[in-house]
């Protein structure tokens, strides 16, 4: 294979971009991928396939379309990973939020993660320990379920119990076989599921603005071409964090550009939380900026896209703007902070165990005026009202284990430490939105163990490997 093709192959598209992924990652063989500029063109089209093509035909062309990618090996099965997630929210596919594309993918995701953990320790360390924890949290979840009637005076809904049961088992099942993958990629020098993440939330934001524009919604809430504005903006608050450690692995990307493109995403929203989120996103730009070395590049970019919208808000024209200084328009006025209150309460009932998983939308009709069901609107006194304390410990383990291997990473990689940085938009986010089953989410964790593990364990060669490949 000639040097040039080797350089190219794995995604990233030039030498120079090549050798850096190198750098970080260590070398090794690489197979062809498809470049950023193909995959943002794939996104478009399926995106628009998929949102203008009602039922079954929008299904049926946008899985053709991933499947003709695969076996014509222009995507990888990670690579499909990225590109599949945003399509929780398209509605008119069928899909909603309990059930995606990416969700389909699984079985294959996993397949492939047993198989690379048969023959590589550390692949093997990346799925088992995610699975230990699975077993742990759902098995404590079942626990606290058992025990509500025993130390409440509640009788929780067995069908909402399974129900959540099942999301999360779902979401710590992509995570393992994600993490194993992308670390599969990442040790080789591939970051083809970047690419293909960054590629899609371009495309999704830009669907979600030109969507915006085409209804001229402009003064009230929108959500366009998308369900759930709140999770859809968190999207796009996880993709900024993925297009800055790209662009840190690559040394030169057009960071600005994209990043500027998925901030006004987030205010396409009209979602409060994720604007909460990209506003400490802007504030640590330039440290990000700095490390990846066009500092004036992505902080001159967001300094415009803060002048654009400061154009907005003098005209009142943007709805996340205007809906931070008035009524959020649900049935209950301030309903957010009375189901934190709710949450609260329900927790001091039961502060070990909980009131049971997925029975807090059961019990707060009693604590809302308009007594229709919420969830708690923020993941952590969700799970804190639901599973107890131990629960929630359990549950934010791994989140706070690989957030500070990543900020006391060994080799003191920039991009591990702004990995690890970038998650900070992310938690502030989790406190206003329930996102414990959004898919997006889990495949950042593996993202973030994946490549900390990859630079950690540098590029020694696996006894393992060869010894069962001798065998």
């Amino acid at each position: 294979m000639s040097s040039s093709r080797s350089n190219q192959s794995n995604g990233v598209g030039s030498p120079l971009e090549a050798n850096r992924v190198s750098e970080v990652f260590g070398d090794g063989p690489r197979q062809e991928a498809a470049s950023l500029t193909w995959l943002v063109l794939f996104s478009v089209a399926a995106l628009t396939v998929s949102i203008y093509v009602d039922g079954l035909a929008g299904r049926v062309l946008l899985v053709a379309g991933i499947v003709f990618g695969l076996v014509m090996r222009r995507l990888s099965l990670v690579q499909a990973v990225g590109l599949a997630l945003p399509f929780m929210f398209v509605v008119s596919l069928g899909f909603n939020l309990n059930v995606g594309l990416v969700d389909f993918l699984l079985p294959v995701l996993l397949l492939g993660a047993v198989r690379s953990s048969w023959y590589d320790s550390m692949s093997a360390r990346l799925f088992i320990g995610p699975a230990l924890y699975g077993v742990a949290f759902l098995a404590w979840a079942s626990f606290s379920f058992l025990m509500v009637p025993v130390l409440t005076s509640m009788t929780p809904d067995p069908v909402r119990f399974a129900t959540e049961f099942l999301k999360i088992a779902v979401c710590i099942a992509l995570f393992g076989s994600v993490a194993v993958l992308a670390y599969r990629d990442f040790k080789i020098g591939k970051i083809g599921l970047l690419d293909s993440w960054s590629a899609m939330a371009l495309s999704t934001a830009l669907v979600s603005i030109v969507e915006l524009v085409r209804a001229g919604a402009w003064t009230s809430r929108f959500t366009g071409a998308f369900e759930n504005p709140n999770l859809l903006g968190l999207y796009f608050v996880t993709s900024l964090a993925i297009v800055a450690v790209r662009a840190l692995l690559i040394g030169r990307a057009p960071i600005g550009f994209i990043s500027a493109i998925i901030v006004l995403g987030v205010v396409s929203t009209g979602s409060r939380g994720p604007m909460l989120a990209t506003a400490i996103f802007v504030l640590i730009a330039p440290w990000v900026g700095r490390s990846i070395g066009v500092l004036y590049q992505f902080s001159l970019t967001l300094v415009g896209v803060g002048a654009v919208l400061a154009l907005f808000v003098l005209g009142d024209r943007i709805p996340a703007v205007e809906r931070l200084f008035s009524d959020s328009g649900t049935v209950d006025a301030g309903v957010r902070e009375t189901l934190w209150i709710a949450a609260l309460e329900l927790w001091a009932q039961s502060p070990v165990s909980g009131i049971g998983l997925g029975q807090f939308s059961f019990v707060s009709p009693t604590y809302t005026v308009s007594h229709i069901g919420y969830v708690a609107h923020s993941t952590y006194l969700s799970l804190l009202a639901e599973t107890g304390t131990v629960g929630a410990v359990i549950f934010f383990a791994p989140f706070v284990f690989i957030i500070v291997k990543l900020a006391r990473n060994p080799r003191r990689e920039a991009h591990l430490s702004v990995a690890a940085l970038m998650w900070l938009p992310l938690l502030v986010n989790l406190g206003t939105l329930n996102a414990e089953n959004a898919r997006f989410v889990w495949v950042y964790l593996a993202v973030s163990f994946a490549a900390y593990y990859a630079v950690a364990q540098g590029t020694e060669p696996d006894p393992q490997i060869s010894s069962r490949s001798a065998s």
